[in-house]
């Protein structure tokens, strides 16, 4: 699909591909469905900025149950809306070519508002990007992603009328972070509070 251009939605369920799916410079794209293809190479949407594919507005892809080898993107070649339930990848931007973006050195905030386009919520594609950035290194990004998975959480229930869980996830928030990072130690600070107290 390299720098190809599309008139209407693309529909690819249960295709089994045996090396890359490549959506560099394609344009035009709109919905593009790929629920339960298996891409035994990368899932590329780009591999530079110069590269990046153009979606149109309100554009959805749909990445369920999807498995890849590879993830390799830039930091803007995503549409608006995906699903990503489901999705499961060994490793983040391993094309090793010459420029190619660095995906797991975009930091927290990055990660956290790319999966906050993932509607509805499903806690896996939190869970899938905190296993692959703690196996890479970079141990503090994959809190902040679990963490950001459970404030999605809570606020989920609360918006569902879930009032007992959302008592109970604040709970956890407020005491020990949800046990993730150095969030964990909430729990310390409040101890040596009631010791000084007392």
């Amino acid at each position: 699909m390299y720098e190809s251009s599309f008139d209407t939605e693309i529909v690819g369920i249960f295709v089994q591909i045996g090396g890359n799916l490549d959506l560099s410079a394609a344009e035009r794209l709109s919905n593009l469905d790929l629920t339960g293809t298996h891409i035994e190479g990368e899932f590329r949407l780009a591999y530079t900025q110069d590269t990046k594919p153009t979606w149109q507005n309100g554009a959805l892809l749909t990445l369920r149950n999807v498995s890849a080898n590879a993830l390799q993107d830039t930091a803007d070649g995503w549409p608006e809306n995906l699903d990503l339930d489901g999705f499961a990848y060994r490793s983040l931007g391993v094309s090793g070519l010459q420029g190619t973006a660095d995906i797991a050195d975009r930091g927290s905030e990055w990660f956290v508002s790319w999966l906050a386009r993932d509607e509805p919520y499903t806690p896996q594609p939190y869970e899938q990007l905190a296993s692959v950035l703690r196996r890479m290194g970079h141990r503090e990004e994959a809190n902040d992603v679990l963490y950001a998975g459970r404030e999605r959480a809570r606020a989920l229930a609360l918006a569902n009328g879930h009032y007992w869980s959302w008592a109970g996830q604040s709970a956890l928030k407020y005491t020990i972070g949800y046990g993730f990072g150095h969030r964990y130690f909430r729990s310390l600070y409040r101890v040596l509070g009631l010791v000084f107290l007392g």
